[in-house]
């Protein structure tokens, strides 16, 4: 039996699954957004970033224990752009 190496690039469309929490913080006039990578703990070992970009402000996530975790302060909804750095130099943009 042939055995694949574990860096194996996917040839096919690769989903993740994000989860966010929101909670509206009434002595700042705003809400408070929790967005995390919501995968099982094989594919989170497989990233080495994520990074959030709202506007023009980048955040960046290195925590796989957290899952990637980042808290944004704004509005009701978010115009969030996600890009997901695997270790192997794959780059994933996701919206």
């Amino acid at each position: 039996m042939k055995t694949l190496p574990n860096d194996l690039r996917i040839t096919t469309p690769l989903k993740l699954k994000f989860k966010h929490e929101v909670k509206y913080l009434e002595s700042q006039n705003q809400y408070e957004w929790q967005v995390y990578v919501d995968e099982e703990p094989a594919i989170l070992g497989r990233i080495q970033q994520v990074e959030y970009l709202l506007d023009t402000a980048p955040m960046v996530s290195t925590d796989s224990a957290n899952r990637f975790a980042t808290v944004i302060l704004g509005g009701k909804q978010l115009d969030l752009h996600i890009t997901v750095i695997f270790k192997n130099g794959t780059k994933l943009h996701c919206k």
